[in-house]
């Protein structure tokens, strides 16, 4: 049967029969089904109204809210009974007979009320109907907020209440399909996962709840994939873009938190990760999608602050290291936000050459902060060594590739910048510093996570001076970079997680001797590790032998710190990997077999087949970013 040939009247109905019986029904049980039958109606009336994702999403966050308050009722009435154990049978049969006459007249006045609240809402749909909506959705959205606060009003259990306040909420979804049909389809982005996010919260202590989170993560990056480009609208004032380079980027990060979220789940019992992991996902992908420095950086912050929570989580040692990541990202916020004031006063200040030097500090001192180039590294080197390393690697993969594209997008939409405030020299030289600096610490760590921390270092300090040059062909570069990096330390994350779990700890002498019994993590690890140091036949490589040969060609001695900046960083992995198969070390772990975690250990595969494969034939890769440099609108030397 065709649910297109059912009338929108039968859903009114529907929503009057589950409203009145969450009004009056007093067990938990009856009022669950009809929570769920309104759920069921709610996606109906979204696919009726042509908005299937929604429709979608809804009844999944509806089952799952079901499943929860099914359960809550049941505790609830078992503990009414045991309750009534202690009772004697004459007090039973008081309390009955008091219970009968005081739910006879509830019942009444509740059903009056919900009467008159229908009549109501039919006058409210008749004189200020939502425009673009069929007239039944008017009064369906008028009845279903009046009865939700109805039952709030005279609702003494919390479950209840909730119960109440879920009802409004679908009441207003009715609303805002008005204003989601009128929008462009790029604020699925932002949309989809938001309707899941309260499910993923409620169900984070559920094994379900953790599989939903990586579900969503993997079917946001799908969108974004699938999603036409370019598409542009405005919304409260403010421009929002969706091009080429931010569905990469989106479909990217979500890909790589879906993988986070699987190690989370055989390693971890950190719940908060998953429903702040989405929620700083949909942050920054608002932040790239909406041109605005300013809003931009204020959302970026925000991003920031609840990052926090997950980078301490249950470690009390971590406090230190998200301690100091807040405060040096909070540094760069000021001069960004000054800098952006200064853009929108160019056109009526007067420009000489104070004005264009305040400009150039400002965005070089915001921007430099926020890439962790050296001397602002300090929260880099202290998370990798103080998180968990999955908690470590989503930082390393959010907030670095987020500036990044923050600030191409700052050059495409202002591109007079590029003219005033490029100052090549200085760009050259924090990158050059950041890779000498990141070469010598990775070569004399004596952890794998703080291996993990100056290697991500080294390549934030190649990608900076690729920028000092600015042409099509190393923005392609960087781009590609950005890719390989989260490869990387999307291996390392898996590899270092399964070692640090089997290990309790991550420096050298607690591994020592593990790669006998943990191969495949031992090999991840030392191929994630080479591909961040561009070692040959790997990913990494095709990237550093661009940037050498730009720099060869301009002076051999850069070539050449380049290459041993990169030899530092090999040098420290091979240190680490020496110590995992060092078979004259008697470990005092028992033995584990690495096919404990087989779903680890194919994701380890899977990923060194990539990079191992880009690093073989990278020309169809490197042609599909080539199209994707084209398409940015940057002015180049």
């Amino acid at each position: 049967m065709d649910i297109n040939n059912i009338p929108l009247e039968i859903s009114i109905f529907v929503f009057f029969l589950t409203a009145c019986t969450l009004i009056i029904a007093q067990r938990g049980q009856v009022s669950v089904i009809a929570l769920l039958i309104q759920y069921l109606t709610a996606g109906y009336v979204f696919i009726r109204l042509g908005t299937p994702y929604v429709a979608i999403a809804k009844i999944f966050v509806g089952v799952f809210i079901c499943l929860l308050f099914s359960l809550s009722a049941r505790q609830i009435d078992w503990r009414h009974r045991l309750k009534r154990l202690h009772v004697t049978p004459q007090e039973i049969i008081k309390q009955r007979t008091n219970l009968h006459t005081l739910i006879a007249t509830r019942h009444t006045f509740l059903f009056m009320t919900a009467f008159l609240l229908g009549i109501a809402a039919v006058s409210l749909a008749e004189s200020y109907p939502i425009l673009s909506l069929p007239p039944q959705i008017s009064i369906a959205f008028y009845w279903l907020i009046l009865a939700g606060f109805l039952i709030l009003s005279f609702s003494q259990e919390p479950l209840k209440a909730g119960q109440g306040l879920l009802t409004v909420i679908t009441g207003f979804e009715l609303w805002y399909l008005a204003f989601i049909r009128s929008q462009p389809t790029m604020l699925w982005l932002i949309i989809a996962p938001s309707l899941f996010l309260p499910a993923v919260y409620l169900l984070r202590q559920k094994i379900m709840g953790k599989y939903l989170a990586t579900i969503v993560c993997m079917g946001t990056a799908l969108l974004a994939f699938n999603l036409p480009y370019p598409q542009i609208t405005r919304l409260m004032g403010h421009v929002l873009i969706f091009d080429t380079l931010v569905a990469y980027i989106v479909a990217l990060l979500f890909i790589g938190m879906a993988c986070l979220f699987v190690v989370a789940l055989h390693f971890s019992d950190d719940t908060l990760f998953y429903p702040i992991g989405l929620t700083i996902l949909i942050i920054l992908t608002i932040a790239i999608i909406l041109r605005h420095l300013g809003v931009t950086i204020l959302l970026f912050e925000f991003a920031i602050i609840l990052a926090v929570f997950i980078v301490q989580g249950n470690r009390p040692n971590s406090a230190r290291a998200a301690l100091r990541f807040l405060v040096m990202m909070t540094l760069a916020v000021p001069f960004l936000l000054l800098a952006n004031w200064q853009i929108n006063q160019y056109q009526i200040i007067v420009k000489d050459s104070t004005f264009f030097l305040q400009l150039q500090f400002l965005i070089g001192c915001g921007f430099g902060i926020m890439f962790a180039v050296f001397p602002f590294h300090g929260w880099l080197s202290g998370i990798s060594f103080e998180a968990k390393p999955y908690i470590a690697v989503f930082i390393f993969i959010t907030f670095p590739t987020i500036t990044f594209i923050i600030f191409f997008q700052l050059l495409e939409q202002h591109s007079w910048i590029i003219n005033l405030i490029y100052d090549q020299e200085i760009i050259f030289t924090v990158g050059l510093a950041t890779i000498i600096f990141a070469g010598v610490m990775t070569s004399s760590q004596r952890s794998l996570n703080s291996l993990m921390g100056y290697a991500t270092l080294f390549n934030i300090g190649s990608n900076v001076m690729l920028l000092s040059l600015l042409s099509l062909s190393t923005l392609r570069v960087i781009l590609f970079s950005i890719f390989v990096q989260q490869i990387a330390l999307l291996l390392i994350a898996l590899a270092g997680t399964y070692i640090e779990f089997i290990a309790k700890g991550n420096s050298f002498e607690q591994v020592h001797g593990l790669g006998k019994i943990l191969p495949v993590p031992t090999i991840g690890l030392m191929v994630g590790g080479l591909t961040l140091a561009g070692v040959p036949f790997t990913a990494g490589f095709v990237s550093r032998q661009i940037l050498l040969q730009s720099f060869m060609d301009m002076d051999v001695r850069w070539g050449a710190i380049i290459l041993l900046g990169g030899l530092g960083v090999a040098i420290g992995y091979l240190r680490g990997g020496y110590m995992l198969v060092d078979t004259k070390h008697t470990t005092d772990i028992l033995p584990v077999m690495s096919h404990d975690k087989p779903a680890i250990n194919l994701l380890i595969f899977i990923l060194i087949a990539i990079t191992c494969g880009i690093g073989l034939f990278p020309q169809s890769v490197l042609q599909w970013f080539e199209r994707l440099t084209q398409s940015l609108q940057i002015p180049v030397f």
